[in-house]
């Protein structure tokens, strides 16, 4: 880096340079409402890592106050995309008996899909940094190991409820990188063994399994509800891992 700029420094240009060509074609291309949903979705973003970067120089803290916020972020984004391209607007003057023309409907929902699937990967690769800073940690704990296999595992569920293959595959992607991460750390803190490499082989299989098997109806029922209680105790649970990165148990500890 010629110019030696920090962290929060290249972030803001990147961001910078990301919302503004986003906000370009939000403007002056077909992609029009959906770009300037992705433009203030990724200044949003970069606003809240800017912030929390001022207060927090601990990369593993950082990450662990940015991934939980990813995630909730990732939840919220639906409603806020349908919010922000006016479709939810519609929605009500419809309601209220006012007449919505088909095109107006038509353009607002095509805005909500594009808006969504930019929105998502931004969210995403926010949710990947995070995971990774977590494992940057000096002397890794059992904190910084289970809040990003805990952010990977609640990417992979929340991707069922995204309707795009760019969303999909954008969660899907975060939640590898994830994955690989931390079994290379695995690797680097074991002498040997073929676990790392085993969960590896397991994890790169079970995409083909879930393809080339079609169980029963109730059996899929059964597996959504699975991953759904699953997801919902991911949620619960990254908040008392985030605060396990903190160090606030081994206080408490010391302290009674």
């Amino acid at each position: 880096d010629a110019y030696a700029w920090s962290g929060p420094a290249r972030l803001a240009s990147v961001a910078t340079a990301v919302a503004l060509a986003l906000l370009l074609l939000g403007f002056f291309s077909p992609l029009g409402r959906g770009g300037l949903i992705g433009a203030g979705a990724t200044a949003v973003v970069a606003a809240v890592w800017e912030a929390v970067a001022a207060v927090e120089s601990d990369p593993a803290r950082l990450g662990a106050v940015m991934a939980v916020f990813s995630v909730v972020l990732l939840g919220m984004l639906p409603r806020l995309a349908l919010m922000a391209s006016g479709l939810t607007a519609l929605d009500d003057r419809r309601s209220g008996g006012a007449s919505v023309s088909r095109h107006d409907v038509a353009d607002a929902l095509a805005a909500t899909h594009r808006g969504l699937a930019l929105a998502t990967v931004v969210t995403a690769v926010s949710a990947t940094a995070a995971g990774w800073l977590l494992t940057l940690a000096a002397r890794p704990t059992v904190w910084t190991v289970l809040l990003p296999s805990l952010v990977a595992v609640v990417l992979l569920s929340r991707a069922r409820a995204f309707p795009l293959v760019a969303e999909v595959v954008a969660l899907f992607s975060a939640a590898a990188v994830l994955l690989v991460r931390l079994v290379m750390l695995w690797m680097d803190q074991a002498s040997g063994g073929a676990g790392p490499v085993v969960v590896l082989g397991v994890a790169a299989l079970l995409p083909l399994l879930v393809l080339s098997v079609e169980p029963p109806e109730h059996v899929r029922v059964r597996l959504r509800r699975t991953a759904d209680l699953v997801e919902s105790i991911g949620m619960v649970g990254l908040f008392p891992l985030a605060i396990g990165v903190f160090g606030v148990y081994g206080q408490l500890l010391d302290k009674f």
